[in-house]
């Protein structure tokens, strides 16, 4: 954790899937996003890498949150 994170894009992300029940596409760009925040929520870059390429191409929210809130599947 060597710079200080911007959780606004984590934020927004938030919002737009959580609160609003839009589809959240993993991307390049979200994938790294997410990525990049795993340690600082104690998840280690393993186990991230390990999730982001098992859902690659699906809809986080249709696949991991269909009714619930934020939440990591395992």
């Amino acid at each position: 954790m060597a710079a200080e994170l911007d959780w606004e894009p984590i934020r927004a992300m938030g919002r737009r899937v959580i609160e609003r029940g839009e589809p959240l596409e993993l991307s390049d760009k979200v994938r790294a996003l997410l990525q990049r925040s795993a340690e600082e929520v104690s998840v280690s870059p393993e186990d991230a890498a390990s999730a982001l390429s098992a859902y690659l191409g699906r809809k986080w929210n249709q696949v991991m949150m269909p009714r619930a809130r934020w939440s990591i599947a395992r």
